[in-house]
């Protein structure tokens, strides 16, 4: 049965492309370099191709899909190196408003339940979780204004991915106003049982993209003060990210 991201069937794809074209949109309007104009080109054509191919099979999830994306970075690197040596700056800079184009008209028609992304078959809405959060991070990389509903869809996105490899009870990451996961330091520090863990590190939605992404280490964001953290476990965070390397 088909999705219409219109209508309230379904809330989460709705949600995943207003937020992926506004992250594009800024990210296109921005003066971004051209290395950073290919991957986004290879970013855009990678989510028109999935969101174009229904699939069936067990559907794999944002974890599996950032995965994917981390295996095939030398791969995806080349290609983008390629569309610069093709094309050029000016070429790219015409072709992604097209790509733009033709996404929001994949995302205004109804969508397959599932669609094929590199890695197997996934629902639209995370193969548009995954693009966003490429997207946020083209976009920081290069300095463009990113939209905060994108940021805080990205943060939610990674912070979720991060919960699902090292959750636990020792560290508590907050990100507000997005979200908040619990993390086990591994094994190190005591195993809350109830309420908060004596271990918390704060911070908002767009350094927590830029650490999760790999633009950002954690020592470099905790000595410009841009997280606050109290508990002798709580930089055992450095060892979890980034979530994936976008860099």
């Amino acid at each position: 049965m088909p999705v219409d991201p219109k209508t309230r069937n379904d809330r989460r794809v709705r949600r995943a492309s207003s937020g992926c074209l506004q992250v594009a949109d800024a990210v296109i309007a921005t003066d971004v370099d051209q290395a950073g104009l290919a991957h986004l080109m290879v970013a855009l054509t990678a989510g028109v191709q999935a969101l174009g191919l229904p699939a069936q099979g067990p559907a794999v999830g944002l974890t599996r899909l950032l995965d994917a994306r981390a295996e095939q970075a030398g791969e995806l690197d080349r290609i983008a190196g390629q569309a610069v040596a093709d094309a050029g700056a000016e070429g790219l800079a015409g072709q992604l408003p097209v790509l733009r184009e033709r996404l929001g008209r994949i995302l205004d028609a109804p969508l397959p339940q599932q669609v094929g992304a590199t890695a197997g078959p996934a629902e639209p809405a995370t193969v548009l979780e995954e693009l966003t959060i490429e997207c946020c991070a083209i976009g920081l990389a290069a300095g463009a204004t990113v939209p905060r509903a994108g940021l805080i869809a990205a943060s939610r996105s990674l912070a979720g991915v991060l919960g699902e490899r090292f959750g636990g009870r020792t560290i508590e990451m907050r990100i507000p106003p997005a979200t908040a996961v619990q993390l086990e330091a591994f094994g190190q520090g005591p195993h809350h049982h109830r309420g908060t863990p004596p271990n918390v590190a704060e911070t908002d939605p767009r350094t927590f993209v830029q650490l999760a992404t790999g633009l950002l280490s954690w020592q470099d964001a905790r000595a410009a003060g841009r997280i606050q953290a109290s508990g002798s476990h709580v930089d055992a965070m450095a060892q979890m990210l980034p979530v994936v390397d976008l860099s």
